[in-house]
């Protein structure tokens, strides 16, 4: 999860290739219940 363009929270779904190459694979905004699972994730 992380700030793309205008999107305050986005997933990415990415694959690395080769050790320098990445190819995105998706990227959307991410959801309410994602962004609250995430912010939680730090409070623990």
């Amino acid at each position: 999860m992380g700030v793309w363009l205008n999107w305050l929270n986005s997933i990415v779904v990415y694959t690395e290739r080769d050790g320098d190459i990445i190819r995105i694979i998706s990227a959307r905004k991410a959801t309410k219940q994602e962004v609250k699972r995430y912010e939680q994730s730090f409070k623990n």
